[in-house]
């Protein structure tokens, strides 16, 4: 994800299309599902339906601005009606701004300012994701210092293996979206914090738009660790705007080799979910069918 802002817009449209039942797609035997992200709010079981419809088996859904037993009620009753797994919340608290300038200073926990804040709202997203049900919390958690000598790098990991600590301790995982940082420092990350139930939710985009790894050689190096992906196509950075992110591109107009990628996942036993993450303005039910239809066929091809 790029823009907080922009996830309301994606979340809205599962609310709006509706699909009919001839168009529902053929279960598979495959343990890779695929998604969407939706919302947690607004007529819940109208988006279920509607994911159902359009033949997704998964989802992630935001984080409800109401976090009430009957939101938790309606999202289980859902579930459980239209099959529909809800692998992870989606937490990007606070002002965030996606771009190389700001971008650091503004956005997750490393930077130092805001963090209470911050803390309070991932601390009630894992008490919702332990009342729900749902296995993950994942966020952007900050463009993470590449030298681990800093006190950024310190204080970051200590924050962060504090909220690990609360989110084990109630049976959840804590995933990293990638983008902001390396993979190797990621890496390194989750294995100085040390908790045991950390992991990534893998934004192929994002590894590009960020200008930090080509997104296949990623998955190679800590695709053990992957337990969602965003599939999602882009561009490094332009050279003529090194202030500003690459360009997301519709699947598979970009960068991202996703016959490549989908290949080392299954290679590597990855029985998560690959979730559709689209923030152009274009985004369409046609565009989020097309594109299941083509990662499916990527998943049930024989390599």
């Amino acid at each position: 994800m790029k823009k907080i802002k922009s996830l309301s817009l994606l979340l809205a449209l599962a609310l709006v299309v509706s699909l009919p039942q001839g168009s529902m797609a053929k279960k598979t035997q495959s343990p890779i599902s695929i998604g969407c992200i939706v919302s947690g709010e607004g007529d819940v079981d109208a988006t279920f339906r509607n994911l159902q419809q359009m033949g997704f088996t998964s989802c992630q859904i935001g984080l409800p601005g109401n976090r009430s037993q009957e939101t938790i009620d309606k999202l289980r009753a859902a579930r459980e009606k239209y099959g529909i797994k809800i692998t992870t919340v989606i937490a990007i608290p606070g002002r965030c701004v996606w771009n190389f300038i700001e971008g650091p200073s503004t956005i997750g926990l490393v930077p130092e300012e805001g963090r209470e804040a911050k803390m309070k709202v991932y601390r009630e997203c894992v008490d919702f994701c332990q009342k729900a049900g749902i296995p993950a919390l994942h966020s952007h958690f900050g463009f993470i210092p590449e030298d681990p000598a800093t006190e950024q790098y310190k204080s970051f990991i200590l924050v962060m293996r504090e909220l690990a600590t609360y989110a084990k301790e109630r049976g959840v995982d804590i995933y990293f979206e990638t983008g902001q940082e390396t993979p190797t420092t990621l890496l390194r990350t989750i294995k100085d914090i040390g908790t045991g139930n950390c992991f990534i939710n893998c934004d192929t985009a994002n590894l590009l738009l960020y200008g930090k790894a080509n997104p296949t050689d990623a998955i190679r190096q800590f695709g053990h660790l992957v337990r969602d992906m965003h599939a999602k196509d882009g561009t490094y950075p332009s050279a003529d705007d090194p202030y500003h992110l690459g360009h997301e591109k519709p699947i598979p107009e970009g960068d991202v080799d996703f016959p490549a990628i989908i290949r080392l996942l299954k290679q590597q036993g990855y029985t998560g979910a690959i979730t559709i993450e689209y923030e152009m303005s274009d985004r369409t039910s046609d565009y989020m069918v097309k594109t299941r239809k083509y990662l499916q066929k990527l998943i049930d091809k024989k390599n």
